[in-house]
Order: structure tokens, then C-alpha cells, then sequence
């Protein structure tokens, strides 16, 4: 498994954030350490005070995730953070080492890997796609990060245009990208639509974070809310011959990429969006990573 705790008879990792009961990880990584046969356990812990947390911590944990609301504040926190993390400005995996010097932890983002690559895994190539990406947020922060690495001719619109443009020109100082802002009534023509918002989620599921006059027909349209499935967005783009991405395989990938950064794991990450994809058919509560 790669992990320098081997002493113990059953590994610890966790997900925290404030609510996080009815966050979907601890579902996905344990059905995944079964079918491993890995002996760890994954749970949802709802935390409030980050540094009471990280002070409950014992020496079966061997990292953490990171959601709403702490992914910028656990920065101040941890010892290390890489370099992707500490530009885009959260961190949402944190993986603790122990040696000589003690307990250390180092924090990632894997959100920004998860969009990409569930997006990748759909359409192949990015590389020079003409890509509008709705939002400015922290999602739309870590996945333009991508996509500007990608080479993809990025316009970011945003009910705020003022975010939009100070995203477009943080893009354009750390690569050589072609990143511009817009605004949300008129986006313009594109290969790939990207919704970073949460517009559309459980329970606002009749609303949409565009025009629908904006959808081009036969484009390629991503949503990273994945509660529903099915949203309002995805729904209209269907409709449209669109090809549709939702926001299953971002929450899926990022989580796999997590466990490969703490225990050096392969997690199946085919199984695992069959589970989350049939548990969310089954119960329609207000999901979250």
C-alpha cells in the first residue's frame, strides 16, 4: 500500500467540512477498500474548529480530505502544501507522514485533477479548446488552473464580471494561456461549456446558470453538480444533441487521485461510479463531496 504505517491494525482517513452528513465519500472509498482488501477505514467527520480537529488526530490516521467550508482555511494549518494547492488557494486532500521529525502534514488539490479528467475521459483531447467556464469561485479557480496547462482558450463569465476578469488575468501571469472574462448574457461561441456554480443543485433544480439560448447545439456541456444527476443545464444540452458530462466523475476522480496521494492506491474508479450513480437513483437528499 506504500504507507509508513504499518503498525496498526486498521488505517483512519476522513473527510471533513461543516455540514458533511450526507457527504458520499466515506460510501465510495470504503466500498473501494473492500473490493481492495485494503484495511482502512474512511469516515465523514463534521468539524467546526479545524484546529480541534487536527489535535483529535491519532497515529491511525494517515490523511484527510477537505470540503465546504474549510479548503482555504486549512492552509494555515498544515505544514506543506504543493505547488498546485498553494496557487490555486485550497486544499482539499491533506496527507500526513511520520518520521523522525514527527507528524507532518502536506496539503493538495485534486479537485482541479477530478474535473479534468472527468472531462478528458469523455472527449479525449482538450488541448486548444475553445472553453466558456461559468463561474469565479474556488471550483472555477482550481479547474481554469487546469485547463490553462491544457492550453485551452478559456473565457470565464460570471454573474460578477469583476471576478471573471481578476481570474482571466491570475491565469494569464502563471501561463502563457489565452484566458479572457465575459459576462453570462452573451458567452459566445465555444467547443465546451463548463458550469463550476453550484446553480441547478438539489433543491433549486429548475434553475439553469445560463440562457438556454446560450447552449450551442451538438457542444460539449459539463456540470460539476451532481445532485442531480440530471440537472436543469445537462437537461436543456440533451435536448440540444449536446454531449453531457455531470458531476459524478469529478467527484469520483478527485476522491481516487486523494487515495493515491495518501496510501498509494489504485481505486476502481469504474465501480465507484456505478455506486455513487445507483445511490443517488435510490435517494435524492442534498449530496455533497
Amino acid at each position: 500500500m506504500g504507507s509508513e504505517k504499518e503498525t496498526h491494525s486498521k488505517l483512519k482517513i476522513a473527510v471533513i467540512g461543516h455540514p458533511i452528513d450526507h457527504s458520499m465519500s466515506p460510501d465510495m472509498h470504503n466500498f473501494a477498500f473492500k473490493k481492495l482488501g485494503i484495511d482502512a477505514e474512511y469516515e465523514a467527520v463534521d468539524v467546526v474548529n479545524i484546529q480541534e480537529f487536527i489535535g483529535y488526530l491519532d497515529d491511525d490516521f494517515l490523511g484527510f480530505n477537505v470540503t465546504i467550508p474549510h479548503k482555504q482555511a486549512i492552509i494555515k494549518y498544515i505544514d506543506d502544501i504543493d505547488e498546485k494547492a498553494r496557487a490555486i488557494g485550497a486544499v482539499n486532500t491533506v496527507k500526513i507522514s511520520y518520521g523522525i521529525e514527527g507528524r507532518r502534514l502536506i496539503g493538495y488539490n485534486t479537485d482541479c485533477d477530478g474535473a479534468i479528467m472527468s472531462l478528458k475521459s469523455k472527449v479525449g483531447k482538450i488541448g486548444g479548446k475553445r472553453i466558456v467556464l461559468i463561474g469565479a469561485g474556488g471550483a472555477a479557480r482550481a479547474i481554469a488552473y487546469e485547463l490553462a496547462k491544457e492550453q485551452c482558450k478559456i473565457r470565464i463569465c460570471n454573474r460578477t464580471s469583476a471576478n471573471a476578469e481578476s481570474l482571466a488575468i491570475w491565469l494569464n501571469s502563471i501561463f502563457d494561456c489565452d484566458a479572457r472574462s465575459g459576462n453570462l448574457t452573451n458567452i459566445g461561441k465555444y467547443d465546451i461549456l463548463i458550469n463550476s456554480t453550484s446553480v441547478g443543485m438539489h433543491p433549486n433544480v429548475d434553475l439553469c446558470p445560463v440562457d438556454e439560448s446560450e447552449i450551442i447545439p451538438r457542444s460539449i456541456v459539463m456540470d460539476i453538480v451532481y445532485n442531480p444527476l440530471d440537472t436543469w443545464l445537462l437537461k436543456v444540452a440533451h435536448e440540444k444533441g449536446c454531449t453531457t458530462i455531470d458531476g459524478v466523475g469529478m467527484l469520483v476522480y478527485q476522491g481516487v487521485k486523494s487515495m493515491k496521494i495518501i496510501l498509494n492506491i489504485d481505486e476502481p474508479v469504474d465501480d465507484m461510479i456505478e455506486l455513487v450513480r445507483n445511490k443517488l437513483n435510490d435517494n435524492r437528499p442534498n449530496n455533497r463531496v
